[in-house]
């Protein structure tokens, strides 16, 4: 997928040419202080016969034609260069090659520090996080005493145990201005799921730089077993393998130093992907017990709460209690109090207003008639208070039932 080498070596009945084509990738700095993978793809063809080469270089910038044209001196590199003879055609040949393997392992070792560097400044604070919960003060119970022990559920009975209180007690002892000085710490301490996905991403461009390494490496492996058994065929000039033997030689030497300091690469990349993963971990912990935390501290309020709420009923029920004796009181001399007013009036006097008959109405006594009146009245209220009470608990009751047992009264 990233450096294939795709190598042909075509053949007449004495060889005439050979021709190769391979990719290779490394990593350029690029304008926003990023780093990026770049690939590069060669083609390359030599002519025994016309002793010349041809090159068909593909890559995004000017870097590989700038190199070549360093490596042959004034010439351009897009005009053909002649050759004296085939052993120094097959020689700069070598080190044409010898140009595109250095850039495919020349910026790896800066590139490593750089995901260390952005690894390290990301995951830093991770070792410096306190043991207690840095958000408290964000999220102080709703009081300064502090909840039981334990918690009972009203309703089933549950017994839940609650966390120890040891650190808010520590915290009510600080300052305000070592408060705010922790406030301002805590802010550094950013440990959220955003800095969990920019250390996978991370980890994909580590896993990504590794396995373009090995790629490389297996190219330029391919690379000099194929230089080391051309000139050993039979086919090829004898007296131009003698000749290139040590540039070959040379070749094969500068590949495997180029191999080897890829492979110590590997080994960084290898031991940056361990140290993500063992970060990985610390900052899921980290995650996991601020979670915990601010459940402790949920629960604290949660309970509270449930304490205030407990309070009100109790204060409602002592008021409700009080209202239903108020409400008696009240019915039970409310028919007199009717009555009284009712007698005050001129119907009840012992002359109708402007007449000289007496009133039927006063043929009893005053007393006797206010009782004869004030007594049923009073008995029909409260029976009528008591019937529609009843009634209303009946219902209260019913509905009550029905979301307890949903097939209650089918």
């Amino acid at each position: 997928m990233f450096a294939l080498l795709l190598s042909y070596f075509r053949l007449m009945p004495e060889i005439e040419n050979f021709q190769l084509c391979y990719s290779l990738k490394s990593v350029e700095p690029s304008d926003t202080d990023e780093w990026s993978i770049r690939n590069c793809a060669i083609h390359h063809a030599f002519h025994l016969t016309k002793i010349d080469t041809t090159w068909v270089i593909v890559k995004g910038n000017d870097l590989m034609k700038q190199r070549i044209q360093s490596l042959t001196g004034d010439h351009d590199a897009s005009s053909a260069i002649k050759y004296n003879s085939v052993d120094q055609a097959f020689e700069t040949c070598l080190m044409t090659h010898l140009v595109f393997f250095d850039w495919s392992a020349e910026n790896w070792r800066w590139y490593i520090n750089w995901l260390e560097e952005r690894f390290q400044n990301m995951t830093r604070n991770a070792f410096a996080a306190p043991m207690t919960d840095s958000n408290h003060r964000q999220m102080r119970p709703l009081h300064q005493n502090t909840a039981p022990k334990i918690w009972v559920n009203p309703e089933n009975g549950f017994v839940q145990p609650l966390p120890p209180h040891d650190d808010d007690e520590m915290e009510d002892d600080k300052s305000d201005e070592e408060r705010n000085n922790n406030i301002a710490d805590d802010e550094t301490r950013d440990f959220s799921f955003g800095k969990l996905r920019q250390v996978h991403a991370i980890a994909g461009k580590t896993d990504e730089a590794v396995l373009v390494l090995k790629q490389n490496i297996l190219v330029l492996s391919q690379m000099k077993d194929y230089y080391n058994t051309i000139s050993k065929r039979e086919s090829f000039p004898a007296e131009t393998a003698n000749i290139c033997q040590d540039a070959v030689d040379d070749f094969a030497f500068r590949v495997e130093g180029l191999q080897n300091d890829m492979r110590v690469q590997i080994l960084r990349l290898e031991t940056l992907l361990r140290w993500i993963d063992d970060r990985k971990t610390l900052l899921h912990s980290i995650l996991e017990y601020q979670n915990t935390q601010a459940n402790k501290i949920s629960t604290q309020n949660m309970v509270l709460m449930t304490e205030d709420m407990n309070d009100v009923a109790r204060k409602t029920k002592i008021e409700t209690v009080s209202m239903k004796f108020i409400t008696l009181v009240t019915l039970f001399f409310l028919p007199g109090t009717f009555i009284s007013t009712l007698m005050s009036t001129d119907i009840f006097q012992q002359k109708y207003m402007g007449h000289s008959d007496s009133n039927p109405s006063t043929r009893l006594s005053p007393l006797q008639f206010y009782l004869a009146l004030a007594i049923p009245l009073t008995v029909v209220t409260l029976l009528v208070w008591a019937i529609f009470h009843f009634f209303e608990t009946r219902r209260e009751k019913q509905k009550e039932q029905l979301i307890i047992d949903p097939e209650y009264g089918a």
